[in-house]
Parts: C-alpha cells; structure tokens; sequence
C-alpha cells in the first residue's frame, strides 16, 4: 500500500510540473528532428519505452533517429529534442560496464546543443539551465514514455493534436506492468551455493519464455559478506537480512521488480528481510512481487530444536562435509524466538505479494528422522512445517531436500516457471490456484466449486463468493409455491425475492403420451408483489397429464443466476398448490 500511494503521488506531481518544466515552446513543427537514445544496458522495458515515443512521434510527422548511448559522441548534428532511455542509479545512469553520471551525461548532451532533452530514467534531476527534463522516483516504461511524449509535445508546440492518453499513465504506473528493471533472485539455503541453482535456471530459460519476464537472474549469495564459513554462521538471519536489503537497494535503481527463488533458510532470510523493512525496500523504489521458498522451514525445522533435533543434527554431520550446529542454525528451531517473532503477524509484511512454497518428500532420509520429525518424509524440514497459511502449497514426491533446486529428474521446476511466468490456473477458470486457496477458499481443481450455476471466475468478477452455493442466490429455493386449478387449466408461479435478484423469467414443458415438448417463455417479472415474492400466471393447454415449470433469476446487470424447477401432474384435480412436491 505504501508502494502505490507513493507512485500516485509522483504520478500527480509529474502531470502538473511538466508543462511548466522548459520555458518557451518551439514553433513550427514541421520537420522537427527527435533523436531516441538507448543505455547500452538494453532490455524489455528501454526497448518499449523507445518503441512507443517512435511510434507516437512518427505518428505526428516528427523526423526520429533511434541510436545507441555509445554512438552518441560520434554524432555532430544538433537535433530539436533529444530523448535518453535506461535505467538510472542515484549517482547517474547504468552502462553494461558501470555507471555514467548525471553530470558527465549532461555534459555529453550539451555538446550537441539540443533545444530540449528528456531523460527516461528513475532518479535523473532536472537541469532547467540546460533544458533537460529529467523523471524521479519510479516510473513504469509505459507510464514514463507517455509523460516523455507530453512533454516533448508541449515543448515542440506540434501544430497536429497529439492524444496522450492520461488514463493509460496512470493505471501502468500503479500497476507498475513495465517496471525499468525486472530481475529474479535465487538464494541458496544453509548450506548451499549459488551453483546449485544452475541446471533449475537452464531449464527455465529452455523451457519457458523468462527472458521476456526478466532482464537477468541474479544470485544473493549472503555467505560472500564474510572472511570465512565459521564467521558467516557465527552471525544471525536478521544480519543476513539486512545485508540483502541493502544489496538490492545499491544494486537497482527505483523502479525495479524483485522476485525471489529461496531454498531452504534461504525463504527465512528474504521472509526476514520483508518483515523488518519491506517499507525501506519500497521507498527506494525496490518492489518485491513473487517469492518463491523450496523446503523453506517457515515453522522452524525440528532438527533445530534443543534435545533430540540437536542429537539427530549431530548425526547429521557424518553426511555433509560442513557442521550443523551454529547460532544461524539454532535460530531455526520451532521454539526459537526468530521463529515466533517471523510468525507472529506474516500478513503485515507479505499482502500485496505472490507467496508459493514447495516441500519434499524423501522416504529414506525422512524415515531415518521419523523420531524427530514424526514425518517420514523430507530428512530436514518435515513438509508440515514447509508451508505457509497464505501461499500455494506443492508437495513434491521422493526428492531429497539438498537436491530439491537441483534436481536431475526436474520434478519442482515446472511449479516454479509457471509461477514466475505469472502463476497457474489447474481449473481454466480465471482465477490462480494460489487466489482460489487463499484468497477466495475456492477449489483450484474445480471451475464451478460451489456447484451452482456461474463458474468461479466469473462469479468472483461480477462480485459474488465462489464458494457458495447461496452466493449469489440459492437458486434451489426460487419456486416459493405454484397454485392450478384443473377446471380452468389456470396456472400461477410465485418465485422468492432474493438480495441479489433483480428480475425473474418464466419457462413452462408439458407431458402426454411419453413425451414432453420443448421449454415455452411465459413472462418476465421486474418487480416483486407487495408479499415479496416475484409472479407469472398463465393458462396451460388442454390434454397433458404434467407441467414442468422452469425459473431463471438475473441480477441487475442482466447476469444469469441460476434457476429453479418445479413439477406436477395437471390431469385431475381440483384447487391450488403450493410448497415444494418430488421431482418426477
């Protein structure tokens, strides 16, 4: 929340200060030159933030050049408006080889004395005694290019209306759909190294379209902030923690999207690093969308926990070439106050994020720790204890813990490049499995979970509950009672009026002789009669021995509700109905 009421207000601001940024407007727009400037540091959001200020320009008869930054030294002309694009840190713009800083980018610029510049990167200042605009805060691709565009619109005073569609800013840059940097974050767990993450991200780079989603993959190895083994685990998660914040925030400009793949205590230390300062995070312009734990011990890990989880861990030792017991790993224990503290108000640092855990099963190992665990599944986190309340649960079957990233046989990879491509949706309905779990208490493996008449995805977008069946109605209790008369052959339906009803449609069959005709419409009913109830009478021909009565309920949007039926024998019998008899 605190992420979006910021981009608002720097949204806001921007729309009133770029008119008055530049003095004086440029006339004449004909043949009015626009250069469009690329960081060498090319990736899915500079190219489409340059595809769209080319497009609008060409579009209203300004002359544009697309180059790269390092060809912008070589060129002597002098172009009207000049437009750089990338991705800026606070001391100047990023390069694939370094940073350029804002005073020597100016400085380039001013040799080539354009009328105005515009520079497309978080965190470039305005020099109005150089006629530069520079944007602020984080900005969105789309959202930035389009502000560019209103800019260099209003400073070349372009004699054909350009239509710079506001709306459009606005949602890209609360939704933040192109961020100016998109990267993936793998962290290894107690044990681990960033090299054991390789084969996972060969194969979803093979195998599904991440290099669209990401400008890179990037390793948080926090066992390089310390001289040795001994020292790093002699110090705290929390330390590691912090030390990850302050990596992402000296690495990425604002505007950048985080996602993050943990394995093991590697889902603790980013959990840890939300909980103590995902507000530092986000005020920087760093926003954490997806993360992703594998064998995450987010109840603790009882081979933690003082007694016989220390014993087993010591046993432990003899099959891995490193010890176990240290204050990081004590810290882990269910009964730890890391632990407690990590769970004591999880939604208070994790709403507004994409939260998915995996577990393993490994029955050999598991069974060896059964006394400890009282699982005989994964040998160091038992899966009851890999899961939170809020996330996606998979449970992956016979792989081992260490090997649960790394796994020849590939058995978690295709849960984690379906979620980092944006989530999985088992039913077809509309809705994520982890929205359907956690957000809606829906059925993930059901299109219609409540059984009623509207699939869960579009009960949740007309604003109903998809898992029950009396929401929006109870579409079961329509027919609140039917009253005949069989010398007359006279018919009338009363239908029960319910919250979310707005009109009721009336359908009858009849049957004679084995045979039932078609469904014929009787009426439609808008408003309920002063008892409440809805109501449609009729009079039924003459030779059949029953009637089916059929009832469709719409809301006010004219949405299908649901129906009713009711059925009768017509034959005989004299006087009026009501109440609910078997359907034949």
């Amino acid at each position: 929340m605190f992420r979006k009421n910021k981009i608002t207000i720097v949204v806001l601001v921007l729309l009133l200060v770029i008119p008055l940024i530049g003095g004086s407007t440029i006339s004449d727009s004909a043949n009015q030159e626009i250069w469009i400037v690329n960081s060498d540091a090319q990736d899915r959001s500079i190219s489409y933030a340059s595809q769209i200020i080319n497009d609008y320009s060409s579009r209203i008869g300004y002359n544009v050049r697309v180059f790269d930054l390092n060809q912008l030294d070589s060129l002597l002309q002098q172009p009207d408006v000049l437009v750089i694009i990338g991705h800026g840190q606070r001391d100047g713009l990023s390069l694939q080889n370094g940073v350029i800083s804002w005073s020597n980018l100016y400085d380039s610029i001013a040799e080539h004395n354009p009328k105005r510049a515009v520079i497309l990167a978080c965190n470039s200042p305005t020099d109005r005694a150089r006629s530069i605009f520079g944007f602020s805060g984080q900005i969105d691709a789309e959202a930035g290019a389009l502000l560019a565009l209103w800019h260099i619109s209003n400073v070349l005073d372009s004699q054909i209306e350009i239509d710079i569609p506001l709306d459009r800013i606005a949602d890209a840059q609360m939704n933040m759909e192109y961020p100016l940097g998109s990267y993936v974050y793998f962290v290894h767990g107690y044990h681990g190294e960033n090299s054991e993450f390789s084969n996972m991200i060969g194969t979803l780079r093979d195998d599904y379209d991440l290099d669209n989603n990401y400008d890179g993959y990037m390793f948080f190895d926090y066992l390089a902030d310390y001289s040795s083994y001994t020292q790093a685990h002699g110090a705290s998660i929390e330390e590691f923690a912090d030390n990850f914040r302050d990596y992402l925030i000296s690495n990425h400009p604002a505007g950048t999207q985080i996602d993050i793949v943990a394995h093991s205590m590697g889902g603790l230390i980013t959990r840890q690093m939300l909980m103590a300062d995902r507000q530092g995070l986000e005020s920087n312009g760093i926003e954490v969308k997806r993360v992703i734990t594998l064998a995450t011990p987010h109840q603790g890990t009882n081979v933690a926990e003082p007694g016989l989880g220390v014993l087993f861990a010591r046993f432990l030792d003899i099959f891995y070439d490193k010890p176990w017991i240290s204050n990081v790993f004590s810290q882990m224990g269910p009964s730890d106050d890391f632990i407690t503290t990590l769970n004591y108000d999880p939604l208070s640092y994790s709403t507004g994020i994409d939260w998915y855990t995996i577990s393993a099963v490994d029955y050999i190992g598991g069974g060896f720790m059964y006394p400890v665990h009282l699982e005989a599944n994964d040998k160091i986190v038992a899966s009851g204890r890999a899961h939170l309340s809020f996330s996606e649960d998979v449970v992956i079957t016979w792989c081992e813990h260490e090997t649960l990233h790394n796994d020849p046989q590939q058995r978690s990879y295709s849960s984690v490049g379906n979620w980092l491509e944006g989530g999985i949706d088992s039913d077809g309905d509309g809705l994520l499995d982890v929205e359907e779990v956690h957000v809606y208490g829906s059925n993930p493996n059901s299109i219609n979970s409540d059984g009623d008449a509207i699939n869960d995805g579009t009960e949740v977008a007309w604003g109903y509950d998809p898992a029950n069946a009396n929401d929006p109605i109870p579409a079961s209790s329509l027919v609140s009672s039917v009253s005949y008369t069989s010398s007359t052959r006279y018919v009338r339906v009363y239908v029960n009026h319910f919250t979310n009803m707005d009109y009721v449609k009336f359908y009858v069959k009849y049957y004679s002789s084995g045979s039932w005709t078609s469904y014929s419409y009787m009426g439609t009913d808008y408003t309920p009669y002063t008892g409440g109830d809805y109501y449609d009478s009729w009079t039924h021909p003459s030779g059949y021995t029953k009637m089916t009565i059929q009832v469709k309920a719409y809301d006010s949007s004219g949405h299908y509700l649901g129906s009713d039926y009711y059925t009768c024998g017509i034959s005989s019998g004299g006087g009026g109905g009501g109440g609910r008899p078997p359907l034949d």
